[in-house]
């Protein structure tokens, strides 16, 4: 094969590539717009449908955290359920559960609950986010806000102290639904 046919062969990809992208970008851009408009089960649909994890599973359960913070907005329960429904990371699955039954008052009843039974084991220790929500789930609340405590006062992984101020706040939400959770549930 020739430089040119290798260039040109290349080139194709780069075009390949970049429709990929941009038809990905028109599909984020077709949720924010209906997300802006107040059209949730249009950007439901186009989240769930069109862009599914072509962004990423990190992209996307942001956005559906994001869809289902709208859904409680409108008071729309069965569409947060049906995120709930479509959630697959575990811990994001859990808490959103935790979160409906502490705003509902209700018990979350539904078929798909693949994540939500699961034993999670307690920490020896928390030293992340992950071991935060292991530690949420396990019930370990003091575990939790030392962490908490912590990284407040000693930042996190060097990052800067606007990025763990967000982390802070994240955290803090998540741990007062888990304990508020808790306490509706006794």
């Amino acid at each position: 094969m020739s430089i040119e046919e290798l260039s040109v062969g290349q080139q194709k990809v780069d075009e390949d590539k970049n429709e990929k992208e941009i038809s990905v970008a028109e599909l984020v851009k077709k949720f924010e717009t209906a997300m802006s408009n107040r059209e949730l089960k249009e950007a439901e649909r186009v989240l769930h449908d069109e862009i599914g994890e072509k962004k990423g599973e990190t992209w996307l359960d942001h956005r559906q955290r994001e869809l289902q913070n709208s859904y409680y907005d409108e008071q729309d329960y069965e569409g947060v359920k049906r995120i709930i429904d479509k959630t697959k990371n575990p811990h994001s699955q859990i808490g959103r559960i935790k979160k409906f039954e502490a705003v509902t008052g209700t018990k979350y009843e539904r078929e798909k609950q693949e994540h939500a039974d699961k034993n999670i084991e307690k920490p020896e220790e928390v030293i992340d986010s992950k071991s935060f929500q292991n530690a949420i789930d396990a019930g370990e609340f003091e575990m939790a806000q030392e962490w908490l405590n912590e990284i407040t006062n000693k930042g996190y992984k060097g990052l800067p102290k606007e990025e763990v101020e967000k982390i802070i706040r994240h955290r803090e939400s998540e741990l007062r639904i888990a304990k508020e959770g808790a306490e509706n549930a006794k």
